[in-house]
């Protein structure tokens, strides 16, 4: 192998890799922004739409109301990875219905867990708007990976493979 070849190869790893990683990091840093977020209720999904803003631990925001009406008003604290909401959804003439989400951050960056309440616990999760086209993107990434380390010579790639440790 030539030093041109190998010097190519290892530019071209080295960007699609930075690349890739930047795009499959899932850590979510702040919950604050938008957020979809879907409760999975005996009766079917109920989906809304969260902003929340944070100010040191606190979490301050609105929930739309998946029943219509106006929005709730968000209270919790987020620490350590960890999401505490509460909410109360108006019932019309009575008394608001009190709701508490708890949750984390899933590997794939998008929050889950359980939310509890008079009807009990129901689970939950929560993405980003477009967080499906981030998805695309990051398998679009993959592809791009695998047709480059198709396209190089057999000693290059098996080379690059030993160096990444069989990845």
């Amino acid at each position: 192998m030539n030093r041109r070849t190998l010097l190519s190869a290892l530019a071209v790893t080295a960007t699609a890799g930075l690349v890739w990683t930047a795009h499959a990091s899932p850590a979510v840093e702040s919950v604050a922004g938008a957020w979809i977020v879907t409760i999975d209720t005996p009766h079917g999904p109920l989906t809304a739409e969260l902003a929340l803003t944070l100010d040191g631990n606190e979490v301050t925001g609105t929930c739309t109301n998946p029943h219509g009406g106006d929005d709730m008003r968000v209270t919790g604290d987020w620490k350590a990875g960890e999401l505490t909401l509460m909410m109360a959804m108006p019932m019309g003439d009575q008394e608001p219905m009190k709701l508490t989400l708890k949750g984390a951050v899933r590997a794939d960056g998008a929050l889950a867990g359980t939310m509890t309440g008079p009807m009990g616990e129901m689970p939950w999760t929560a993405k980003r708007p477009g967080a499906a086209a981030h998805q695309v993107a990051r398998h679009d990434l993959r592809a791009l990976h695998n047709q480059i380390m198709a396209s190089l010579p057999d000693s290059v790639r098996t080379w690059l493979v030993a160096m990444h440790g069989g990845h």
